[in-house]
């Protein structure tokens, strides 16, 4: 299963993998997926193809939303422990039944909402 496989490539040491607590409070989540390759390209795709941004402006939205998801994001023995915790309730079937535990969520550090307001109006 790929959450095992993640979960063993967390342990080299030329590799982090954060995870999002299934619960985390957010005012924004990701519409698409997105990555950054340096300072002048980012990409984002959606169901009907990818859109290439080379305006400095848009790089920039897309590393600052990237370290927020970083800061709502765990690592190491605790991404091991969630990654764990999802395989196992996938193999049982109930993958959607712990998602939906409000006593598992985790809390954000920061606001998304928050954070996107000061980010449009820089």
């Amino acid at each position: 299963m790929q959450i095992d496989r993640l979960a063993s490539l967390s342990l080299m040491a030329n590799i982090r993998i954060g995870v999002i607590p299934l619960g985390t409070q957010s005012h924004m989540g990701p519409l698409n997926t997105f990555t950054v390759y340096d300072s002048s390209l980012a990409t984002a795709e959606n169901f009907n193809g990818a859109l290439m941004m080379r305006d400095p402006r848009d790089v920039e939205f897309h590393l600052n939303l990237f370290a927020l998801y970083e800061e709502l994001a765990v690592f190491g023995d605790e991404a091991r422990g969630h990654l764990s915790t999802w395989a196992t309730a996938y193999r049982q079937g109930s993958l959607c039944e712990y998602g939906n535990n409000p006593g598992l969520s985790a809390q954000p550090t920061r606001s998304l909402g928050a954070w996107r307001e000061n980010t449009l109006r820089s």
